[in-house]
């Protein structure tokens, strides 16, 4: 006996209806109950690693002698680190350059000014005992060499670390999970509800930040909304948690 032939014309309307019919029949379907929460943790420690950018510009209408002079400053900031306690690997040049400066005349022609020759360098410090005398070294090296309009030393920032910040993460990280768990709790509760096991975890995100330059460095306060001590790195973690909402069982 011949089979039948159905044409794909055919078959194609019945296999809508059929995919239809399982999409509303899950849809259908009852949704477990759940409760959604986040979670913030900051955690608060002091910095063991200090790094300071700093840069050294010379002029001089000679190329020679703008070069030279940067070269002595140079030698004279390394000098003053290197009593401070700081060893020479600790320093390092990030950048050089030497360019032409020009006086900008109004419907005249340019006036060459000169030369200026800058190094930009990073002074890391792993031994927090001797910032104080490491701070003290570049700064007393930037009052002398701006004592001419020539040079100038500049610190343009300081960042501070910590050597360890994996391990702080993870702590924030777990606090995070234990505030989000106890705000779920406390949510379900008003519901007359329990939670269950997590259903979804996320980590939203992971930062950290030291508060304030000028407190380490000056001693000066933080500010009254700063959840940090003064001199303190702030460490934080923001987790996305989904337990399962369980009613409570009717007395």
């Amino acid at each position: 006996m011949r089979a039948a032939i159905i044409p794909v014309s055919t078959l194609i309307p019945v296999l809508a209806m059929l995919a239809t019919a399982h999409a509303n029949a899950a849809s259908a379907e009852p949704e477990h109950p759940s409760i959604n929460v986040n979670g913030v943790a900051f955690i608060a420690t002091s910095p063991d690693e200090a790094t300071w950018h700093v840069s050294l510009w010379t002029d001089d209408k000679s190329f020679a002698t703008s070069r030279t002079l940067n070269d002595q400053q140079t030698a004279a900031l390394t000098e003053a680190l290197t009593k401070a306690g700081l060893a020479a690997t600790a320093v390092t040049q990030s950048a050089y350059s030497q360019t032409q400066r020009w006086d900008q005349q109004r419907d005249k022609p340019n006036v060459f000014v000169g030369w200026r020759t800058t190094r930009e360098f990073t002074i890391c410090l792993t031994d927090m005992k001797n910032y104080p005398a490491v701070n003290d070294a570049i700064a007393t090296t930037a009052d002398a060499v701006d004592g001419g309009p020539d040079r100038s030393l500049t610190v343009d920032r300081v960042d501070f670390d910590v050597s360890n910040p994996t391990e702080v993460r993870a702590k924030a990280r777990t606090n995070a999970l234990l505030a989000a768990r106890t705000k779920a709790i406390a949510m379900a509760a008003a519901l007359d509800c329990t939670i269950g096991a997590p259903l979804q975890i996320s980590e939203s995100s992971s930062s950290w930040g030291y508060n304030s330059n000028s407190a380490l460095t000056l001693g000066g306060a933080m500010a009254e909304s700063s959840p940090v001590l003064s001199g303190q790195t702030s460490i934080s973690a923001e987790v996305n948690v989904t337990f399962a909402l369980i009613p409570k069982a009717a007395p």
